[in-house]
């Protein structure tokens, strides 16, 4: 995994509201080039990351329609990332996340 999508993959893991995860799905695809390297791996983690977090129900990470949704969030995140950096402190601390949600 590369340097972006391991920063990426730390950002996304700090979401800990349903809202922001709304918000992410409701950006633009821009269809710009990015460094992440999207796999299954990627999409398994953020799966089971916000499922612990009860973002989701228990059965997310096994259900073929959560995981392209999250897959589909991942793109639109790495293509509007610095935005969602800026707005909800992506990364920082998980309570800057929760608080700005």
């Amino acid at each position: 995994m590369n340097t972006y999508t391991e920063a990426v993959m730390k950002e996304l893991e700090s979401v800990s509201s349903h809202y922001l995860i709304y918000e992410i799905k409701r950006a633009p695809l821009r269809g710009a080039e990015t460094e992440l390297s999207l796999n299954d791996s990627l999409v398994d983690d953020i799966c089971e990351n916000w499922s612990a977090k009860g973002l989701f129900d228990s059965d997310f990470g096994s259900d073929q329609r959560y995981r392209s949704y999250v897959r589909d969030a991942i793109i639109r995140y790495s293509q509007n990332r610095s935005r969602f950096k800026t707005i909800y402190d992506l990364g920082e601390t998980s309570e800057a996340v929760g608080a700005n949600a």
